[in-house]
């Protein structure tokens, strides 16, 4: 179990089939500058996590630009290395921030053992909701 930090692998179960075709998931335990450097200056992304800074089963969805130019001290992370850092590293090997967003839900139980909050299991639905519409904004059109 790891606790509120397992909300995006439940939200893409929740999605199931409804991905778009186009879509590649990459499974990380916490993201790092490698994630990205397969991206090209036309590749879009979109990371789902928990976060911290919200209220707990909150779910918020931040630019990636937005958040590698952010300077706060990265608060949204739940990870000892935060997004906005591993953002300004792809960036500094890339050329380029990548394009996409970040789609969060505000945690409230973090760490090996435990299980969701409650939080977080009421607003999984919401959470896999936006996830969805960011893959498809971010999925080109098929004529």
């Amino acid at each position: 179990m790891r606790a509120d930090d397992a909300a995006a692998f439940a939200a893409l179960d929740l999605l199931g089939t409804r991905l778009p075709d186009d879509v590649v998931v990459h499974h990380t335990r916490a993201p790092s500058p490698e994630d990205f450097l397969d991206l090209d200056s036309d590749g879009v992304c979109v990371v789902a996590d928990a976060m911290r800074g919200v209220r707990a089963g909150a779910v918020a969805t931040i630019p990636l630009e937005a958040l590698a130019d952010g300077e706060e001290e990265g608060s949204v992370s739940t990870h000892t290395f935060p997004l906005r850092d591993v953002l300004r590293i792809a960036r500094s090997v890339l050329g380029f921030t990548p394009r996409g967003s970040f789609v969060g839900i505000g945690g409230k139980a973090f760490g090996l053992g435990a299980d969701m909050s409650d939080a977080v299991m009421q607003n999984l639905a919401a959470f896999a909701a936006a996830i969805e519409i960011e893959l498809q904004t971010a999925s080109p059109e098929v004529p």
